[in-house]
């Protein structure tokens, strides 16, 4: 690592505030020798120079470099796989969250009587290249899975990816135990091939946890055909769509091998890839061999809508809402980030978010809930960012 210029000049800066120099800036450059994962320690100086009062300080940062980052792609895996979610927008091969509603047009699974667990094969519309073997079928699971090739097994219990437990070839969107026989169960599952668009689509629309029957989960996976979606490897591209997640903390999320030994694995029951994104409602997940490519920008307009360069808090969306509401905030810098709601009276109500965060564009959901999962009653709420300095907040109306 060298340091090209390691003299910053910042104005005159007030009391109780902050300033920003974009035009005489520290200039770092990291040579391509430079071992990854590495945080080197620098002194950093701050001296005022003909102040109101003299100031000096000498203290450490680190920089980090090549760090994983939620930013970043997940894997690969041993074979080319990567995992690249609609969040990851500084790489070319990030999805788009586009739900895909197929509940009106799709076949659904029945629920055989009695059983919780059930598994169903069915015709793929195109043969589907996975980890280098090809598929004409797909057996769908009632728990969150589905499996290249022909059999009858369920497995509820969701285990860490890649697992020995001869159930091969799986791809688990959301991995956990769902339906119920209670009178308060209910879910469908579904499946739809769509020639237009060539590709295949599971959905599992509002079904029940096991455990809690009063979390229900809408998500489906997206099987692209191989011939008009092409990879490197010739490996086809599988897509994640999250439309309500109401409780991923007992859940796997990612790929495995048809031997068991290889599999890429994004979240197991809370523990999630250093690379990867929390699981929310309105996100997307691609997993391709396609590696991943930084995307290209021509001016710096487009620069600004990839990396912010301000803090911002934006009206959350819809407003007035019911149930539902999101809300959407950016940050220039990592920063320790607060995000909480309160009512009318300046109560508390939620904690959104609470923690370290690196530069990037983010939004939450608030299911108008209290911080002990109860539903609030309608009125006038206000969602407050505290971002480092920055302190902002908006008003927003529930409405039942």
């Amino acid at each position: 690592m060298t340091i090209v210029d390691s003299m910053a000049f910042f104005g005159t800066i007030l009391p109780d505030s902050n300033s920003i120099n974009e035009s005489d800036t520290y200039t770092i450059t990291v040579s391509q020798d430079c071992p990854l994962q590495y945080n080197p320690i620098f002194m950093l100086k701050l001296e005022t120079q003909n102040g109101l009062y003299p100031y000096i300080l000498t203290d450490s940062i680190t920089l980090e470099v090549a760090m994983p980052s939620v930013s970043d792609p997940t894997g690969n895996d041993s074979t080319g796989y990567y995992a690249y979610s609609s969040h990851d927008i500084l790489w070319e091969q990030h999805p788009e969250y586009n739900w895909v509603e197929i509940s009106t047009i799709g076949t659904e699974i029945p629920k055989p009587g009695g059983v919780s667990d059930f598994t169903q094969t069915v015709d793929l519309p195109f043969n589907f290249k996975y980890y280098g073997n090809n598929f004409s079928q797909v057996r769908i699971s009632s728990d969150g899975w589905i499996a290249f090739g022909s059999e009858t097994q369920t497995k509820s219990l969701n285990c860490p990816l890649p697992c020995m437990d001869t159930l091969n070839n799986m791809v688990a969107v959301f991995w956990d135990d769902f339906f119920s026989n209670g009178p308060q169960g209910g879910g469908k599952l579904y499946y739809y091939s769509d020639p237009a668009n060539h590709r295949f689509i599971v959905e599992w629309d509002t079904v029940p946890h096991y455990s809690d029957l009063n979390d229900k989960e809408t998500f489906e996976i997206i099987l692209l055909d191989p011939a008009y979606y092409p990879t490197p490897t010739g490996d086809g591209e599988i897509i994640f769509q999250y439309k309500e997640v109401e409780e991923a903390g007992s859940c796997t999320v990612g790929i495995e091998n048809g031997t068991e030994d290889v599999g890429l694995q994004y979240l197991f029951n809370e523990i999630y890839d250093p690379t990867a994104n929390e699981l929310v409602s309105g996100i997307a997940i691609k997993f391709t061999t396609k590696t991943p490519t930084v995307v290209s920008v021509d001016d710096d307009i487009e620069i600004d809508q990839i990396v912010p360069t301000a803090y911002s808090l934006e009206q959350n969306f819809p407003n007035p809402f019911n149930p539902i509401t999101n809300i959407s905030y950016s940050i220039p810098e990592q920063a320790y980030v607060k995000l909480c709601i309160y009512d009318i009276n300046g109560t508390l109500i939620k904690t959104l978010y609470e923690g370290e965060q690196p530069t990037g564009r983010y939004f939450s959901v608030w299911k108008g809930e209290n911080n002990s999962g109860v539903k609030v009653g309608s009125g006038v709420y206000f969602y407050r960012i505290l971002a480092n300095s920055f302190v902002q907040t908006r008003k927003m109306i529930l409405l039942k």
